[in-house]
């Protein structure tokens, strides 16, 4: 789902709607991730904000408190295959890994970390969609980086397998 619409015409406000009936109706799972606007380029800063909102950690939480959420949500998801997408989901959220998942990211090249982001994304978005219906909304999409725009095109194809609905929002281009 593409929402377009120029700066305060109410797309926010058609969302919140939106939501308001999924969750009431369905029971979705909804999370939202932001992109920065032009000039502060994150990589991957939307899917950031997207896992540590379903993991429930906090901007002031630390190192310790980080990475037991996220161990706590993803064993949660994927039980004892965990150790498949809980390295590199850390490493996006840069949070530092214990000796023994270190060992999994250390020896890994730029190339190969990609590829390994990219299955454990794809594999936390399939089983987060498995768990219930899930609405994931990327805001202002126009400011997207590259990285997140490449992610976000290996995700999309989950929605013809999945109850899943990725909902972009942005201004039109000029």
């Amino acid at each position: 789902l593409l929402v377009t619409g120029e700066a305060g015409i109410g797309k926010t406000r058609l969302l919140d709607e939106l939501l308001r009936r999924l969750a009431a109706e369905q029971g979705c799972a909804w999370l939202e991730g932001h992109t920065l606007s032009f000039g502060r380029s994150i990589s991957y800063w939307p899917f950031l904000e997207i896992v540590q909102q379903d993991a429930g950690i906090d901007s002031d939480d630390g190192e310790a408190e980080r990475w037991s959420k996220l161990t706590a949500r993803l064993t949660g998801l994927f039980g004892d295959q965990a150790s498949e997408v809980l390295p590199y989901l850390a490493t996006l959220l840069s949070v530092p890994l214990p000796e023994a998942l270190a060992s999994k990211v250390s020896l890994l090249d730029g190339e190969a970390m990609g590829h390994q982001l990219y299955r454990a994304s794809r594999l936390y978005f399939t089983r987060l969609a498995e768990e219930r219906p899930l609405v994931v909304v990327f805001e202002d999409v126009h400011w997207l980086d590259a990285s997140s725009l490449a992610l976000l095109e290996h995700i999309v194809p989950l929605v013809d397998e999945l109850p899943l609905l990725v909902c972009c929002v942005a201004r039109p281009a000029p």
